[in-house]
């Protein structure tokens, strides 16, 4: 018995696999528009309806990957994302690669964030051993 396994792109892009809506999921959307200045102004949402404040790294560093592809952004160009409080990053072309066969952008995001706030979720804060997992007869186990 032999099996092949590939990746999902890989079968969307040579035609052996059709994009189907059951296969899409939407993790966000960004709106965008242009700025006089040239800068794009963007604005991110996020699943149920949250509007994120930041330009947006990702989204940045997408805006950036379609231009490159498009031949609209070449290595050494850079691009300012403006968010729709104001805040800012700068997108650079920084260097050329290929990801499976095709040509990519290798992007550089810079600007300035601040860290509002701080949570952890840890069930085992002060780590675990495999008795508290199976039971204090675990040496039975082996």
């Amino acid at each position: 018995m032999s099996s092949t396994s590939s990746h999902y792109q890989d079968r969307v892009h040579n035609g052996t696999e059709h994009l189907r809506p059951s296969r899409l999921f939407l993790g966000y959307v960004m709106f965008r528009d242009h700025e006089p200045d040239g800068a794009v102004r963007t604005c991110t949402t996020l699943p149920p309806g949250r509007v994120d404040r930041s330009p947006c790294g990702t989204g940045s560093s997408a805006n950036l990957a379609a231009l490159f592809a498009r031949g609209l952004v070449k290595v050494g160009d850079a691009r300012l994302s403006r968010s729709i409080i104001g805040g800012e990053f700068t997108a650079e072309a920084i260097g050329e690669t290929e990801i499976g066969g095709r040509k990519a952008v290798l992007p550089r995001i810079t600007g300035r964030g601040y860290v509002y706030g701080r949570s952890q979720l840890q069930p085992f804060p002060a780590g675990f051993v495999l008795s508290d997992t199976w039971g204090p007869q675990v040496d039975l186990l082996t």
